[in-house]
């Protein structure tokens, strides 16, 4: 037997070794929130659940189910609610989080335009019940589609723009990670001594 053919057939079979518990415990965690949703007694509770589904849940054959149900569970809620009621806003948090969440489904299968089309609506809905936390997020990835795309002028705005979030809501870990990618792009674009300036502060958060 080849002897290179021999190691790699047992770094697969160490790597899966290692994979596979994983894999069990991920699954018996779905399923713990699989039980836990059919007793939850509240759709507040039920959105919680299914978000937390949908962004434990690996398989991208499998979690865009769970995250249609969140968006069609959320938006039956907010129609019953009094707009800027304190469940307006929370059902309509899970809306946005499960909308964004389709945006990532488009960009991840190259349906660029669509899913920038997708997270600009998730910018506007954001907005209206200023959830900061949110928009910070979504903004970072309408900017790394733009930077898939090259467009590393509109990249930069929009990671400056999650910055601004992250500072608002004081969050170091958040601001640190906006910094970093602009200097990524500042690093494409050959702005050297922009992109190390953004290295250093993200560094000291």
């Amino acid at each position: 037997m080849n002897a290179t053919k021999y190691k790699i057939t047992v770094f697969v079979i160490l790597a899966w070794l290692l994979v596979i518990p994983n894999l069990k415990a991920q699954n018996n965690f779905i399923d713990s929130l699989k039980n836990e949703l059919k007793t939850a007694g509240h759709d507040t509770t039920k959105c919680k659940i299914l978000l937390e589904m949908t962004e434990s849940e690996e398989n991208p054959d499998i979690w865009p189910k769970f995250n249609e149900e969140l968006l069609h569970l959320a938006e039956i809620n907010l129609k019953k609610c009094k707009s800027q009621s304190k469940e307006y806003i929370l059902y309509k948090t899970h809306y946005v989080r499960a909308l964004r969440n389709v945006g990532y489904r488009h960009s991840e299968i190259g349906e660029i335009e669509e899913a920038k089309q997708v997270y600009k609506k998730c910018i506007e809905l954001h907005e209206e019940i200023n959830d900061l936390h949110g928009l910070a997020g979504t903004l970072n990835n309408l900017a790394s589609i733009y930077e898939k795309e090259n467009k590393l002028t509109e990249g930069l705005l929009y990671y400056k723009k999650s910055q601004e979030c992250f500072e608002k809501l004081n969050e170091a870990d958040g601001i640190a990670v906006a910094l970093n990618n602009a200097g990524l792009l500042h690093d494409k674009l050959g702005n050297t001594a922009l992109a190390l300036e953004n290295y250093d502060r993200a560094i000291h958060f």
